[in-house]
C-alpha cells in the first residue's frame, strides 16, 4: 500500500459522503515538505466542500477514518490522516457552522476552528492539491507578526511544559 493510494481513497470517500461536492483537498505539513516519517508523522489534510456540511454528512465523515481502517486493515496510512473538513466559504471567512476535525486530540464535529499560522503558511506556499481545483489563492499567508506571535506561543509552551527530559525536543513533538 502506497501513501498516495491511501490519500486518494480518503479523498474519494470524502467526496462521496459530501454528495460529490468536494471542491478541493490539500496536503500540507511533513508529507509535502519531504519530512514524513511512517509511524511518527501525521498526514495533514484540508478538505474544502462546495456547500456547508449537513449533520448526517458530518457524522459519517467523523467516523470515516475508523471505517476505512476496518475495511482496509493493511493500510498503514489512513489512521495517520488528520485535519479538517469544512466548506470553502467557511474556511475563507473563518466562521464555521459545522466542520469535522480529526486530530491527535481526538475527533469532533464543531463550529470553532482557529487555523494555525504555520499550517496556513505551508498551505499558501507548499500545499499540494490532491483533489479538485488547485487554486493556491485560497490561502492567505500569515504576515511576519502573526508568525512571530505563533513562534512566541510555541516557545512559551516549551518553557512551561518541557522542564526536564532525557528525550530530544524533536522526539517530544517540538
Amino acid at each position: 500500500m502506497e501513501i498516495r493510494e491511501s490519500i486518494e481513497r480518503m479523498t474519494s470517500e470524502i467526496d462521496a459522503v459530501c454528495g460529490h461536492a468536494l471542491h478541493s483537498a490539500w496536503l500540507y505539513g511533513s508529507v509535502v515538505l519531504n519530512d514524513f516519517r511512517p509511524g511518527w508523522s501525521d498526514i495533514d489534510l484540508l478538505a474544502l466542500t462546495e456547500k456547508p456540511l449537513e449533520q448526517p454528512q458530518a457524522e459519517e465523515l467523523l467516523m470515516l477514518r475508523q471505517r476505512l481502517r476496518e475495511t482496509f486493515p493493511d493500510d498503514p496510512y489512513c489512521r495517520s490522516i488528520e485535519g479538517i473538513i469544512c466548506s470553502l466559504e467557511e474556511f475563507r471567512t473563518g466562521t464555521y457552522r459545522r466542520l469535522v476535525y480529526w486530530g491527535t486530540s481526538g475527533q469532533r464535529i464543531t463550529d470553532r476552528y482557529q487555523a494555525d499560522p504555520f499550517a496556513l503558511y505551508e498551505l499558501a506556499h507548499y500545499g499540494r492539491c490532491v483533489f479538485g481545483t488547485a487554486d493556491r489563492a485560497l490561502f492567505r499567508s500569515p504576515d511576519r507578526d502573526e508568525l512571530a506571535s505563533a513562534v512566541r506561543r510555541h516557545y512559551e509552551g516549551i518553557r512551561s511544559c518541557a522542564q526536564e527530559t532525557d528525550e530530544s525536543l524533536y522526539s517530544c513533538g517540538w
